[in-house]
């Protein structure tokens, strides 16, 4: 503690005569502080080293996402959590977006004209992931077939990230992958209390996400199995899901499939695709976030 640090030293300096046996106290001490501030700095990285570890497996955290935006209230806000590092992931940004456009003031012509600026600027000063095309295409259709007056708002904004080369990425550029198979690790429902409103039943699960992949650094594989990768998939209602890239070879054991430390977590975007039936019949396919987003857009069975 610096402050006993300190008045202890001018405690000191206050005797009217200093001992070899007072310097000797001073040293010891001097000896124990610096002790301790080393012990604290290599738990402090230790501590950092394993975060940046996590960041590399990490693909999808749904409680992350509503710590950083959900008090998030206009896009500029958005982009101060992209410049301070708070995601790397334009996948992210939109979800933050349309957060902004289903519970806050819609914003104006001229908001979203920076705000596809300032990404832009932030874009090219540090790596972020671009949005693929194939998703924005799932989320535009549903607002061309809206009748909500903010639609068109959200459909430009889209529009403009889909038009800039450091936002969006081609389908050229990507490589779609679906998942072929689902193994369940485990299951569990619990109560939770909510006071005099009674008990809501909660649900928390682990599932075994299997993609089927030859990543073209592993075209001359011997393996037996198929080459892959598997997601763990974790849900807990009130969080939502979070999703890692799994490394560990005890994990694909009797998956039929193996992994190839090739694949970066920081490379993927994911997402479900949900196909809507309108009221007229119409079938649209489009992106599920998890929060039924098409809902404030257009009526939809």
């Amino acid at each position: 503690n610096w402050e006993r640090w300190s008045s202890l030293l001018e405690k000191i300096t206050e005797l009217p005569e200093i001992t070899v046996s007072d310097l000797r106290f001073i040293s010891k001490l001097q000896s124990k502080a610096w002790r301790t501030l080393s012990s604290r700095e290599v738990e402090i990285n230790d501590i950092y080293d394993r975060e940046k570890e996590m960041l590399k497996t990490v693909i999808y955290d749904g409680d992350k996402l509503y710590d950083i935006f959900g008090s998030c209230v206009t896009l500029a806000e958005i982009v101060t959590a992209v410049s301070i590092g708070k995601t790397e992931s334009m996948r992210d940004v939109v979800k933050g977006v349309g957060e902004i456009f289903m519970h806050h003031k819609t914003p104006s012509k001229r908001e979203i004209d920076q705000f596809i600026l300032d990404l832009e600027r932030l874009c090219q000063e540090k790596r972020i992931q671009r949005l693929p095309w194939q998703l924005i295409d799932l989320m535009m259709p549903v607002l061309r077939h809206s009748t909500n007056d903010i639609a068109e708002n959200l459909y430009s904004l889209l529009k403009g990230i889909r038009q800039s080369k450091v936002l969006s990425s081609t389908n050229r550029e990507n490589i779609f992958i679906k998942r072929c198979e689902e193994i369940e690790v485990y299951s569990t429902k619990f109560l939770v209390d909510d006071g005099d409103d009674g008990y809501t039943i909660c649900n928390e699960s682990e599932y075994k996400w299997i993609y089927r992949f030859r990543h073209p650094a592993t075209a001359k594989c011997t393996q037996p199995g198929d080459c892959g990768f598997i997601l763990k998939a974790m849900y807990e209602s009130f969080v939502g899901y979070k999703l890692e890239l799994v490394k560990d070879c005890e994990y694909y054991v009797d998956t039929g499939v193996h992994y190839h430390d090739v694949i970066s977590a920081r490379d993927m975007c994911w997402y479900i695709v949900a196909t809507l039936t309108l009221q007229d019949g119409t079938k649209l396919d489009t992106v599920e976030w998890g929060w039924g987003w098409w809902e404030k857009w257009l009526p939809a069975d």
